[in-house]
């Protein structure tokens, strides 16, 4: 109902503006052409009598002012004077010599035409007429035009109309489609313009961020990040867009939340343009990544980690091992890597059973997450053995630190279906890499030599590498 309204006021509109003009145009175009012949008739009689003067001046220079009997002749000469026309003769001082003809009556137009002596202005002629029969011609074309735009606007309204309305019922049917397509989206949607401030929003993007006082338009942009160096940033990235245009690629931020939360954000956007291709902002497609982003780090959590000792798997550590190699080799740092191995556990997996054994791996993989420092990596090798990296430590201070822990496993005092386990032992080699090293599998090769040495001397001990 409210679109039949729209389209009808459209149509209306159009028809009466169409009419209007119809309506003005006839007496208009009526009056302009009347007038122009009019006045152009007026200056030819002028400039014709003007030129059948030239000949009495210039015999009589001085005295043509005073020849009536022969002006009056001039001025009566074709082209004939019509009855609502007066011509008149006046000298170079403005003053009225002779004249014939009726005087019109208001209002008239009058047109000119100097008369000339030797190149010399002494005078001139004028001719006016009544512009009354011009204005009843504008009155009755008026009143044709008035009736033809009243025929035009009936023919429009009731010609074209079912047309019109169905083009027009299609595009506002469109228009309110897309609305409530993007309404009902759970993506935020907003629209920006050349400063970087909102001008659209749809339900989802006022609800991205809980709901602001004031609503999100009208604000800019950047409002909604959680830093003041990621605001500065992505005013800075805007402007950089808005100036180079490069081709759009997806935007992540963390943006902080009426309630002070922090989301991750990724937003999706492409250029608005206008119909001549002019850039006037940005369209944007806002999506909350937050659970995404925890799931995926879940999930990289759970690749690379050991589900049942919390260390990284053998996986992560083949992946890292080489780069951080690499890494101390380019910046001359130390690197230790040493291998443990849980002493006679096959045998103490058959005394108390896997269960058991799962427990004591628990605890030994705490033990070294409790020890080590944060820029060491403690991996579960496989079974029982287990790698730790420790970037920055040299050959002996390595060796020191790994005595501390397998000092902290053998104090362990474990308790399983409340029966103490036995005491728990490891025994650990340890390599430092050499200075021109790159082959990680080397390393971990030497540091497992020094593993089987320490296993060879009676097991519960640490054993540097020689190289």
């Amino acid at each position: 109902m409210h679109s039949d309204v729209v389209i009808t006021s459209i149509i209306s509109r159009v028809a009466l503006v169409v009419a209007l003009m119809v309506a003005i145009s006839l007496p208009l175009g009526y009056m302009i052409i009347t007038f122009n012949d009019l006045s152009a008739n007026l200056h030819f009689k002028a400039k014709v009598k003007a030129t059948a003067f030239s000949s009495l001046i210039t015999s009589n220079p001085e005295l043509w002012i005073y020849a009536e009997n022969q002006m009056q002749g001039r001025l009566t000469r074709e082209p004939v004077l019509l009855e609502t026309e007066l011509v008149q003769v006046y000298d170079a001082g403005g003053v009225l010599i002779t004249q014939a003809g009726q005087t019109p009556a208001p209002p008239r137009l009058s047109r000119s035409y100097p008369l000339y002596d030797a190149m010399r202005v002494v005078g001139w002629i004028e001719v006016s007429a009544s512009l009354q029969g011009l204005i009843y011609g504008v009155v009755i074309a008026a009143a044709f035009g008035a009736l033809l735009g009243t025929a035009v606007f009936a023919l429009m309204w009731s010609l074209p109309l079912r047309a019109l309305r169905q083009a027009l019922q299609s595009l506002i049917d469109s228009e309110s489609r897309f609305h409530t397509l993007v309404d009902l989206l759970p993506y935020g949607v907003q629209e920006n313009d050349l400063t970087g401030r909102i001008t659209f929003a749809n339900p989802a993007r006022e609800r991205l961020h809980g709901r602001w006082e004031g609503g999100v338009i009208g604000r800019f942009i950047w409002d909604f990040l959680a830093e003041d160096i990621e605001r500065i940033s992505l005013r800075d990235y805007f402007q950089f867009l808005i100036r180079e245009q490069p081709l759009p690629t997806p935007y992540f931020s963390k943006d902080r939340c009426v309630d002070g939360s922090i989301i991750d954000v990724q937003m999706d956007w492409t250029y608005r343009r206008d119909k001549y291709g002019q850039v006037q902002g940005l369209i944007a497609v806002m999506t909350d990544i937050t659970d995404r982003n925890r799931m995926q780090a879940a999930l990289r959590e759970q690749a690379i980690r050991d589900p049942l000792t919390g260390l990284f798997n053998r996986r992560y550590l083949d992946e890292t091992l080489p780069r951080e190699l690499s890494r101390c080799q380019r910046s001359g740092e130390p690197l230790a890597v040493a291998m443990l191995d849980l002493d006679h556990f096959k045998h103490f997996n058959d005394v108390y059973g896997h269960e058991a054994g799962d427990l004591v791996l628990k605890m030994v993989g705490l033990s070294l997450h409790q020890s080590l420092r944060t820029s060491d990596m403690a991996c579960r090798y496989g079974g029982e053995e287990l790698t730790v990296v420790m970037p920055g430590s040299s050959l002996d201070d390595a060796w020191t630190r790994l005595d501390t822990l397998r000092q902290i496993i053998w104090q362990l005092h474990l308790l399983y279906r409340g029966d103490e386990l036995s005491v728990i032992t490891v025994s650990i080699g340890v390599a430092a890499a050499e200075p021109e090293e790159k082959d990680a599998t080397t390393l971990l090769g030497r540091a497992d030599a020094a593993l089987y040495q320490a296993k060879a001397q009676g097991r519960n001990r640490v054993v540097a590498s020689c190289f």
